[in-house]
């Protein structure tokens, strides 16, 4: 029979303390940890696309933290910091106006107004099944159950143009390419579902509802596989 060797469980016991305080979080993981919890709390208000089912990615986070005390790779470090970005507020980029502030602003500014009479039907159509369209700087957005679809860009407050019955209308604004911008436009009129799938890979979120693409497959399309359904 085994005798009893105190020297032996102390040494055994210390060498169970020193894994186990290998396992406390160190400070600026605690950090990120609270980080992460506020950054659930404010996507879990939001009422966007983008921020769906984030609020669960951040607490998932956030207690792999808290029992491991470490990031599981850098990876997840940074996906991390980019969803406490992600989730903070930003300033809106413009504001939609009612018809009376555009036709005084019209009125007002005649030389910044430069209407282009171009029909766009192919894009026309694919909006009437979007909410919104992001493409690089400028995103379409259409009402529910309104046809028209109001022009935005991200360089400026109001927006730059709008797309009644398939009917094109730009105005010039001040920080805005109209050359690019037609340019944009004919591009999205030859192929819109070609012109999603490509701003899709470069931005690395669908152009369709916004969401960051993860899926090996949807990066390589440049799209999700319900938003393809859309075209």
């Amino acid at each position: 029979m085994t005798s009893f060797n105190p020297a032996s469980f102390t040494t055994f016991n210390r060498t169970i303390q020193a894994d186990m305080s290998s396992c406390v979080p160190v400070p600026e993981v605690m950090h990120c940890v609270s980080e992460l919890r506020e950054a659930a709390g404010r996507f879990e208000v939001r009422r966007d696309d983008f921020a769906t089912g984030k609020a669960g990615t951040c607490r998932d986070i956030a207690d792999k933290l808290e029992r491991f005390g470490s990031f599981a790779s850098d990876k997840q470090r940074e996906f991390a910091v980019k969803l406490i970005e992600w989730s903070k507020p930003r300033q809106p980029r413009m504001t939609l106006q009612s018809d009376e502030q555009r036709a005084d602003d019209a009125c007002a500014q005649p030389a910044a107004r430069a209407e282009v009479n171009t029909l766009l039907p192919k894009l026309h159509e694919v909006m009437q099944r979007h909410a919104k369209f992001y493409i690089g700087d400028v995103t379409l957005s259409r009402k529910q159950a309104d046809q028209l679809v109001w022009v935005k860009h991200a360089a400026a407050d109001k927006v730059v143009g709008k797309i009644d019955g398939g009917k094109l209308t730009l105005w010039s604004r001040p920080g805005v390419d109209d050359g690019a911008l037609r340019g944009l436009f004919t591009e999205l009129e030859a192929d819109p579902l070609a012109a999603a799938r490509k701003y899709g890979k470069l931005s690395g979120r669908c152009c369709s509802c916004g969401a960051d693409l993860v899926d090996p497959e949807s990066i390589e399309r440049g799209q999700g596989p319900v938003c393809a359904g859309k075209f």
